[in-house]
């Protein structure tokens, strides 16, 4: 994707797509498979290795301050622009706050990188954000190929939602998009072949119960964890091995873990490692009584 053909993707995505949830549904769950029903017969064993909670061992004074390249994109609806509110964070302002967020939940630096920043400020919700793309260059992110997508609090700065994104290469996804358009049958077999067993809470190990809570209490300091259920069984990418085959990639489970200011998180870890893939809150955050987001 040209530069140009990427800022009117942009353009036509910030219409239909600028909530958090729908943004992070596009960045990081294209291609994967949610799981309903159980035959209990899927088991999510320990984390091959010990996991680290990084953030904690990233205190906020290691924190520098990163160079960074900011670029804010429109947010267009209905054909009009919408203008960040006088009280909003600059898009730089912004960017560093996103930097301090990831510091504080994956204890890594971006320095160096590209952040494209958007405004979204929606009925819907209670309060406006920054959604945030992190890449290594405008190049990579016009491409699809970003680290981290963020969402903080517009005018506060708050994380709210943060992302490691999970990118598919360009040739898997040409030879993924080949397997719909030309042989969209066999396509469905092969997925469905792939697919990995459905998962019951009890299937999972109580180590990433932990590890989940571990997160929600980063995320909500000073809240006290009351309650962690399993929320999604599992979710995949699809991608290829060695020898051309389709396989199943990047497993990942998610919970819902709650804690006693009576706000929740979903977190998301990877099912080989119990390493973070995303921790989510922005839905404490809606207007009840809005059927889609944006709309009434």
């Amino acid at each position: 994707m040209n530069k140009e053909n990427g800022k009117e993707f942009l353009k036509v995505f910030g219409i239909t797509a600028v909530s958090a949830g729908m943004l992070s549904a596009a960045l990081v769950g294209i291609n994967t498979i949610a799981f309903a029903a159980s035959t209990g017969t899927a088991a999510i064993l320990p984390p091959t290795a010990t996991v680290v909670i990084s953030g904690e061992q990233a205190p906020q004074e290691d924190f520098v301050e990163p160079e960074l390249e900011v670029t804010m994109y429109p947010t267009i609806i209905d054909d009009v622009e919408v203008v960040p509110s006088a009280n909003a964070l600059a898009p730089d302002d912004a960017a560093l706050h996103v930097a301090r967020y990831i510091w504080k939940i994956f204890g890594e630096s971006i320095d160096g990188k590209f952040v494209g920043v958007t405004y979204s400020a929606l009925p819907s919700d209670s309060r406006v954000y920054w959604h945030c793309s992190v890449a290594d260059s405008e190049e990579a992110f016009l491409d699809n190929q970003m680290c981290f997508f963020v969402s903080i609090d517009a005018v506060t700065g708050e994380g709210l939602s943060i992302y490691r994104t999970i990118t598919t290469s360009a040739a898997d996804n040409e030879r993924l998009d080949e397997m719909r358009i030309n042989d969209p049958i066999n396509f469905v077999e092969q997925i469905r072949r792939i697919r990995p067993d459905p998962i019951m809470p009890e299937d999972v190990d109580e180590s990433f119960f932990d590890i989940a809570k571990e997160y929600a209490a980063l995320q909500f300091p000073g809240a006290e964890v009351v309650n962690a259920e399993l929320s999604c069984g599992g979710s995949i990418r699809h991608g290829f091995d060695e020898n051309g085959n389709l396989v199943a990639t990047n497993h990942r489970i998610s919970f819902r873990v709650s804690v006693d200011t009576g706000y929740d998180a979903f977190v998301t870890l990877f099912v080989d490692s119990g390493e973070l893939a995303s921790i989510h809150t922005d839905h404490n955050y809606d207007i009840p009584g809005f059927n889609l987001r944006g709309r009434g």
